[in-house]
């Protein structure tokens, strides 16, 4: 978790990681998850809203877990994008170009 962070260095702090995970089970639109996917980081998300699933598109920009599963979900979604580099680069340039 991080606390404030200042617009202009929002970029260089989404370059210094390979994934962005925002387990949520209650929120409006988020920013953040837009701004991590314009990055081209690859997303894992909890698809608890209808208009997440105008933002993220399951397997091709992104990753949907089962909300109250996080535990076993996100931790399996993160492995896989640490096991294999070029799935995480493929969702990140596709949540680019959405």
């Amino acid at each position: 978790m991080w606390p404030f962070v200042a617009r202009a260095e929002i970029s260089s702090l989404y370059a210094e990681h390979e994934i962005f995970v925002l387990p949520s089970l209650m929120e409006g639109m988020p920013l953040v998850l837009l701004e991590a996917m314009a990055s081209g980081m690859p997303v894992v998300t909890t698809e608890i809203k209808a208009e997440w699933t105008d933002l993220v598109e399951d397997l091709h920009d992104g990753v949907f877990c089962i909300s109250g599963r996080f535990g076993v979900a996100l931790s399996r979604d993160c492995q896989a994008f640490a096991a294999i580099p070029s799935c995480g680069l493929r969702l990140g340039s596709a949540a680019r170009k959405r």
